[in-house]
């Protein structure tokens, strides 16, 4: 017989039918599937093999999106227009800040407290030392996380946060003005040392 919540059915005509969660729409809602059989037993083995093949689904496209596979096509992506410095550059980021963090992660847990949480910790102890990265190094490793999110959001890809939220300040040393003596200084040397263009 059947139990509460099973979701399964006799119906008018003598069969059974058994209901099951096929997929669900892009803002969340539910897709139902249905199986039929003559007996309620065989009804309940279909279900079981369609709600197995579902959670198998899910499972599998959670393994797809985890921010290193996803991270990892970005990167191939980029390299038919970028310099070989600057791959390197990324390379380094992805290896040394990024990935120990944010390889094994689903892009829907990667939430806007994880992220600054990570920028915390990347400017007090980050770097071989563990004395620190500057902002300008941690605003850069941002910047690729900011890239590799958009790219996972073209692709249709769930993203709890964008990153762009997140902001680190970066003290910007006051430019030293030439006081008027030194002024005159430079000037009478630049008349001095004038070199005809040629």
């Amino acid at each position: 017989m059947p139990k509460k919540g099973e979701n399964i059915y006799k119906r008018k005509d003598g069969r059974w039918e058994g209901r099951y969660i096929k997929s669900r729409t892009e803002s969340g809602k539910i897709i139902y599937g249905y199986v039929y059989a003559r007996s309620y037993r065989e009804t309940k083995e279909k279900q079981k093999a369609k709600i197995a093949s579902y959670t198998s689904q899910i499972l599998s496209n959670k393994n797809e999106h985890v921010f290193s596979n996803i991270a990892s096509e970005w990167f191939e992506s980029i390299k038919l227009h970028t310099k070989t410095s600057t791959q390197n550059k990324y390379y380094n980021m992805l290896t040394n800040y990024i990935l120990p963090k944010y390889g094994d992660q689903p892009f829907d847990a990667i939430t806007y407290d994880f992220i600054e949480s990570h920028c915390k910790f990347l400017l007090e102890s980050g770097g071989k030392k563990g004395n620190g990265l500057s902002p300008k190094t941690v605003s850069d490793v941002l910047t690729i996380i900011r890239n590799i999110s958009k790219f996972a959001i073209r692709k249709g890809i769930y993203v709890a946060n964008d990153a762009n939220a997140v902001q680190i300040r970066q003290d910007i040393k006051p430019m030293r003005v030439l006081n008027k003596v030194e002024q005159s200084q430079l000037c009478e040397y630049i008349l001095k040392n004038l070199k005809p263009v040629t």
